[in-house]
C-alpha cells in the first residue's frame, strides 16, 4: 500500500491537509530535510527562524527557542526587508526619516532575542534585503548551512488548506527540514506578555 502519493502541486498529503481543516487547535506540522550531500539534516545544529513581529512568528519562535534550550541548536533569527517595505514602519506607515526599515528590523530582532534569552536560547542574528522573503529564508539556509527552519503561519480555508505564499514557498524550495507552526485563524489572538 504504502504513503499516498502528492500530486505535483500540493505540499502536503491529503491526511494532513484534512487534519488541519478538521482541527481548530494549533499544529505542527514537520517536513523532513532532503538528503544533503555530507550534512545530517536531521541533527538540528542551526535553525533559520523568520522575524516578522507577528503572533504567528513568535508562536515559532517560542518552539525554536526551546530546541535551542534541550539540543543545543543555534538560532539564526531573520528579518527579511523587503524593497515596497524597506521604508514601512511596524504599525503600517512610513517612516517619516527615510530610514530603510534597519531600525524596525533591529527592535524587532532585539525583542525576539530578549524572548530566546528568557529560555536560554543561543541565538545570531541577520537581517536580509530582497524581493522575495522565502528566497532570503532559503538563501540564509544554505549561508549558514542550517539544516532546519522553524515558520509560523496561519491555517487558511478556502478551496484547501493554504499556509500563505512565503511558507508554502518555504515549504517546496528549502532543503532543510521545515517545522511550520500553525495556528488556525478562527483562534482568538493572544495579548502580548
Amino acid at each position: 500500500a504504502g504513503a499516498p502519493s502528492l500530486a505535483p502541486d500540493n505540499l502536503l498529503s491529503p491526511l494532513v491537509d484534512q487534519l488541519l481543516g478538521d482541527h481548530e487547535v494549533p499544529m505542527l506540522v514537520v517536513r523532513r530535510g532532503r538528503d544533503i550531500e555530507g550534512r545530517l539534516p536531521w541533527a538540528h545544529a542551526r535553525a533559520v527562524v523568520p522575524v516578522t513581529g507577528t503572533a504567528n512568528a513568535r508562536a515559532a519562535q517560542e518552539v525554536a527557542f526551546n530546541l535551542s534550550n534541550r539540543l543545543g541548536t543555534e538560532i539564526v533569527l531573520t528579518h527579511v526587508l523587503e524593497p515596497a517595505r524597506a521604508s514601512v514602519g511596524g504599525d503600517g506607515r512610513r517612516n517619516g526619516d527615510g530610514s530603510d526599515g534597519q531600525g524596525v528590523a533591529s527592535d524587532l530582532l532585539d525583542a525576539a532575542e530578549r524572548f530566546g534569552a528568557k529560555v536560554g536560547a543561543r541565538i545570531q542574528r541577520s537581517v536580509r534585503h530582497g524581493a522575495s522573503v522565502a528566497h532570503e529564508i532559503c538563501a540564509q539556509v544554505v549561508e549558514t548551512e542550517s539544516d532546519l527552519v522553524v515558520v509560523g503561519a496561519t491555517i487558511r480555508e478556502g478551496g484547501g488548506v493554504f499556509l500563505g505564499h512565503t511558507i508554502e514557498q518555504i515549504l517546496d524550495e528549502c532543503d532543510a527540514t521545515v517545522v511550520a507552526v500553525l495556528t488556525p485563524s478562527s483562534l482568538p489572538k493572544a495579548e502580548p506578555a
